[in-house]
C-alpha cells in the first residue's frame, strides 16, 4: 500500500508538471546576424583576416573589426555579440584579472642550426644558455663553436638574422641586448636565412616557427634543427627538456610551459565574461578549427590537438532563452502541486541522504579495498589551513609555517619515487613553484600556499619520498617557512569543512581533465578505468606518459 502512495504520488507530480504554471517559458533564441571583433594594434592584420575568412563560410554573419581598448571592452555587454583578440602587452595586469581570456594562437621565435654543426651532438645533447646565445652574438669578440661548448677550437659561428623589427626586438630583450647590439649577417627574409643555414654548417639563426612547419609532416626543413635553450643554464638537458625532436613535440613543449616566455607572443580571445551569445560562441570554436588554417601566412603557429579538445570545452552550449507569455494557473492547482513537490523531496531526501549516511562506513572500506577513490575525501585533519594549491599550512609556536601537500595530488599521481626541493635559506612566493614531485621519470610541480624564505626542509623525503602518499599530513611534510605575508595569504585559505566541500567539486574538475585526454584524436597510452558508479582508479596517472603530466600540469594544476 506504502508503494501504491508513491507511485500515485510520483504520477500526479508528473502529471500536474508538465502543464504549465504560468509566467513565461522561455525558448531559444535565433542565432545574432552581427559580432564585434575588437582588436590590439599587433593583431590588426591578423584579425581581419580571420574575419574575412569566417564571413566567407557563414555570409549570413557580419563582423565588424574595431580597436581594441580598456574602454571599449568594458562597453561590451553579454546581450551583445563581440569578442576581442588582444596580445598581453596591450592590457593591465589589473584588467587581465578581471576578463575571461583564452589562448587561439601563438607566434613563437625560435633557434635553428645546421645538422651538420662541428659540435651538433653536444648542441643537441647540453643546448645552449641566454648567455652563450649572447655570447656568439657579440660582433666584438668572435667566438667559435668549439669554445662555446668547452672543446677545441674549431670554426667561427655565423649569426644570421633577416628583416623583421617584431622578432629581432624580441630576440635581442631575450639576451639582454640592445637592438642595435644585435650583429650579424643580414638578410632579406625568413626564407633566405634558412637557405642561409641550410648552406652553412657553421651557421645559426632565428626565425618564426611558422617558418619551418612543412605540409603533411612535423619534419623541419631537411638539413635543419631546431637548437635546444638550456633554461637553467646547468649545462644540461633533463629528460623532459628534450622536445625539440620536431615540429609537433616542440609545439606541445611550448603550450605546456617548457619554452622561454620571452620568445612567445600569446593570441587571447578576450572577453569580460565567458561569451553567451551564439555568434561569439560560433565565431569562438571557429577560431579553434578552421580558423587555425588562417594562421601560417601571418607568422602564427596552430595550437596542438590537446590543447584545442580542452579550450573547446571552454565555452559551453547553452541556450539563450527567450520569454513567451501562457495561459495562468489557479492557485489551488498551484497548491496541490508544491504539496505533492514537498512530499516527493522529503522521500527523496530520505533514500538518498539518510541511507547515504547509513553506508558511510561500509562505502568508505570498499574504496580502500578496491583501490579507486570517488568525490567523498578521506578523513582531513581539523587545525590545517589548505589552500587551493592542493597544499596545507599550519602554525607552530615558533612563528613558522609548516606546509605540505594534501593527500588528493597523491591519489591522482601513485607512489611518488623522488622529490626536487629547494633549500633551507631560499626565498618562495606563493603561486610560484614549491616542489618538484617524481613519479618514475615523470614529474609534477606543486605551488607555494605561503610566502617567505625556507627555514628547513623534510630530509626525510629525499630517502623516501613516499611519505607524501602514505602519511602527507605528518611524517609527510614538505617545508618550514618563515612567512613574510601571512596576514594577508591566511584569507585564502580554506578550513577543513570548506576544503572538503571544495575537494568535491576537484574530484569532478579530474573527471572531466580524464574525459578531455580521453577524446578521440587525443592520443593516450592507458584509457583510464572507471568503476561502476564512476569512480576513478588510485592512481590514475601512474601508468600514463610524460605527455599526460603535462596536461595534468598544465590543464590541472596550473589552472587553479
Amino acid at each position: 500500500m506504502k508503494n501504491l502512495i508513491y507511485v500515485f504520488a510520483g504520477v500526479l507530480f508528473f502529471f500536474f508538471s508538465n502543464i504549465s504554471m504560468g509566467e513565461t517559458i522561455k525558448n531559444p533564441s535565433s542565432e545574432e546576424g552581427s559580432l564585434t571583433l575588437l582588436s590590439s594594434p599587433d593583431l590588426k592584420n591578423l584579425s581581419a583576416k580571420w574575419a574575412n575568412a569566417y564571413t566567407l563560410q557563414h555570409p549570413e554573419i557580419t563582423i565588424s573589426v574595431a580597436d581594441y581598448s580598456p574602454e571599449a571592452l568594458n562597453q561590451q555587454t553579454t546581450g551583445k555579440g563581440s569578442l576581442a583578440l588582444v596580445s598581453k602587452p596591450f592590457v593591465q595586469t589589473n584588467e587581465w584579472k578581471n576578463t575571461w581570456h583564452v589562448v587561439v594562437a601563438r607566434k613563437v621565435i625560435v633557434p635553428i642550426i645546421n645538422k651538420n654543426n662541428p659540435v651538433y651532438d653536444l648542441l643537441i645533447e647540453k643546448g645552449l644558455s641566454v648567455q652563450q646565445l649572447t655570447e656568439l652574438t657579440n660582433a666584438k669578440e668572435k667566438i667559435d663553436w668549439g669554445r662555446l661548448m668547452g672543446q677545441q677550437k674549431t670554426a667561427s659561428i655565423n649569426f644570421y638574422t633577416f628583416i623583421d623589427e617584431d622578432i629581432n626586438e624580441k630576440v635581442a630583450g631575450f639576451l639582454n641586448r640592445e637592438l642595435k647590439e644585435l650583429n650579424g649577417n643580414i638578410v632579406s627574409d625568413a626564407t633566405k636565412l634558412i637557405q642561409s643555414i641550410q648552406n652553412d654548417k657553421n651557421g645559426i639563426g632565428f626565425c618564426y616557427l611558422s617558418d619551418l612547419v612543412q605540409p603533411n609532416t612535423t619534419d623541419l626543413p631537411q638539413g635543419l634543427a631546431l637548437l635546444p635553450i638550456d633554461k637553467d643554464s646547468s649545462r644540461k638537458l633533463e629528460s623532459y627538456e628534450k622536445f625539440y625532436d620536431n615540429t609537433s613535440s616542440f609545439s606541445r613543449g611550448v603550450w605546456v610551459g617548457k619554452y622561454p616566455q620571452t620568445l612567445i607572443t600569446n593570441v587571447y580571445a578576450v572577453a569580460l565574461e565567458q561569451p553567451v551569445t551564439q555568434s561569439a560562441k560560433n565565431f569562438y570554436n571557429w577560431l579553434l578549427t578552421d580558423g587555425q588554417n588562417q594562421l601560417q601566412t601571418l607568422g602564427y603557429t596552430e595550437l596542438v590537438n590537446a590543447e584545442i579538445a580542452y579550450k573547446m570545452d571552454k565555452v559551453t552550449d547553452e541556450v539563450v532563452l527567450t520569454e513567451v507569455p501562457i495561459e495562468r494557473f489557479s492557485g489551488f492547482k498551484i497548491f496541490v502541486i508544491l504539496l505533492i513537490a514537498l512530499f516527493i523531496v522529503g522521500l527523496l531526501f530520505d533514500i538518498l541522504v539518510f541511507n547515504r549516511y547509513r553506508k558511510t562506513e561500509k562505502i568508505q572500506l570498499k574504496t580502500e579495498l578496491s583501490g579507486y577513490f570517488n568525490q567523498h575525501p578521506k578523513p582531513i585533519p581539523a587545525g590545517l589551513f589548505f589552500d587551493k594549491s592542493h597544499t596545507w599550512a599550519f602554525m607552530e609556536k615558533s612563528g613558522n609555517v609548516r606546509i605540505g601537500l594534501d593527500d588528493f595530488i597523491p591519489s591522482v599521481t601513485g607512489t611518488i619515487s623522488g622529490i626536487k626541493m629547494k633549500k633551507a635559506g631560499e626565498n618562495v612566493k606563493k603561486g610560484e613553484a614549491l616542489v618538484t614531485l617524481i613519479q618514475q621519470g615523470k614529474q609534477l610541480i606543486i605551488k607555494a600556499p605561503v610566502s617567505g624564505v625556507i627555514k628547513e626542509n623534510n630530509s626525510h623525503l629525499m630517502q623516501n619520498a613516499a611519505l607524501i602518499n602514505t602519511d602527507p599530513y605528518q611524517e609527510g611534510w614538505v617545508y618550514l617557512i618563515e612567512p613574510s605575508n601571512w596576514l594577508r595569504e591566511l584569507s585564502f585559505y580554506l578550513m577543513a569543512d570548506n576544503f572538503k566541500i571544495w575537494l568535491k567539486a576537484e574530484y569532478l574538475r579530474l573527471k572531466d581533465f580524464i574525459a578531455i585526454i580521453q577524446k578521440p584524436g587525443v592520443s593516450l597510452a592507458h584509457q583510464v578505468v572507471l568503476q561502476d558508479g564512476g569512480e576513478l582508479r588510485s592512481g590514475v596517472l601512474k601508468d600514463m606518459g610524460p605527455e599526460v603530466w603535462e596536461d595534468f600540469q598544465q590543464l590541472f594544476i596550473n589552472e587553479m
